[in-house]
């Protein structure tokens, strides 16, 4: 074999070698970067969740805080409520006990002094 081919034969040889080589190499740089690359959108993403996080746990603050106001006016409201309750039972057991008196004087009234009970009736009719 002529020299000059052995010569051709081993540039060539070393020539795809080094190829592999730059290409091994290149395509490792290549993943380290995408590595890098996948690991800067990472933490942007875990810092954007942080964000939306803190965003989302002021709101439900805001929102607990509100319940509460609500709440306590709820309580506030129904206490008065319970009162005027309390106060239109009492009025009417008054109005109940004055109706009960009016006709106890009534029948007194009709059995002691019959004609004044009876004209008191015809002015009720009229």
């Amino acid at each position: 074999m002529d020299a000059s081919i052995v010569v051709a034969l081993v540039a060539a040889a070393t020539a795809v070698g080094s190829a592999g080589l730059t290409f091994r190499s290149t395509a490792q740089a290549n993943t380290a970067n995408q590595r890098k690359v996948d690991l800067e959108e990472h933490r942007d993403a875990i810092e954007r969740l942080r964000k939306i996080i803190d965003e989302q746990d002021k709101h439900v603050e805001r929102v607990r805080q509100q319940l509460d106001r609500v709440q306590d006016q709820l309580a506030r409201e129904q206490d008065v409520s319970q009162a005027l309750r309390s106060t239109v039972r009492a009025l009417q057991d008054q109005v109940d006990d004055l109706i009960r008196s009016r006709h106890r004087l009534e029948e007194l009234l009709a059995v002691h002094v019959p004609h004044i009970a009876g004209a008191h009736s015809q002015e009720q009719r009229t």
